[in-house]
């Protein structure tokens, strides 16, 4: 996998764009379906009980989820100060990505949204896409019309993206 840069708060470190966390553990996955869990995190004011920001803390745990290997996430990549486009520096927001081996397998995609939602202690929906696809609105990936996106809620439900741009409860 591809080098591994995850030290320091993300909140501070402006040398980088992204910190990388990568899974000690193998697990096999062909590139073409990756699938990416997406938690949105505030990478400016404390986390309440802390000094540390929002985005700090969920790294540090996501780093320790990733390193365990007891859930299928190859790496994980946390956004830094230097990602947000200078008109953004008043902005809040950071991201936290986690990817898995097969965004067509549900049950995996699940499993690892319950373990981010638990590990990390989310407070926040988590969104998923195909790696392939090309943002987490607009979706198409190697010609498929419809590639899976869900929503997991911070009261544990997964659900889909339809085609009416809306999320339904999944069975």
């Amino acid at each position: 996998m591809s080098m591994c840069h995850n030290e320091g708060h993300p909140s501070l470190v402006t040398n980088r764009k992204w910190l990388h966390c990568c899974s000690p553990k193998e697990f096999p996955f062909d590139p073409y379906n990756i699938g990416v869990w997406m938690m949105l995190c505030d990478d400016a004011h404390p986390d309440p009980g802390s000094t540390m920001t929002e985005i700090d803390v969920a790294w540090a745990k996501a780093k320790e989820l990733v390193f365990s290997g007891i859930v299928p996430i190859i790496k994980a990549k946390c956004t830094t100060r230097s990602t947000r486009p200078t008109s953004l520096k008043l902005a809040t927001g950071g991201a936290i990505l986690f990817y898995t081996p097969d965004f067509r397998n549900k049950k995996e995609v699940t499993t690892v949204a319950e373990a981010i939602h638990d590990h990390v202690d989310n407070k926040k929906e988590l969104f998923f896409r195909a790696y392939n696809a090309n943002s987490f609105i607009g979706q198409s990936s190697l010609g498929e019309k419809s590639v899976c996106m869900y929503m997991y809620t911070v009261n544990k439900m997964l659900l889909a993206k339809r085609e009416e741009e809306i999320f339904m409860l999944l069975d």
